[in-house]
């Protein structure tokens, strides 16, 4: 779905106000679950799991530089 210019200009606001803007349904909800199948398989196929750093997150599952650790 396309924003009108007022949505972007809002977003634009967003981003220089809050240093971030939330554009909903921006990915098609296909492509996601594309995406977050593809991604619950490598992080399966790795051993990435939840850190155990308060600083990271105990809840949270970090892949520094996943983008140079897929091969397709």
């Amino acid at each position: 779905m396309a924003l009108s210019a007022e949505r972007v200009a809002q977003h634009v606001r967003e981003i220089r106000e809050q240093g971030f803007t939330v554009v909903e349904n921006a990915i098609p909800s296909d492509l996601l679950a594309a995406l977050r199948g593809g991604l619950d398989r490598f992080i399966e196929s790795s051993g990435h799991g939840y850190s155990t750093t308060g600083f990271e997150g105990t809840r949270t599952i970090r892949i520094y530089n996943l983008l140079a650790l897929c091969h397709s």
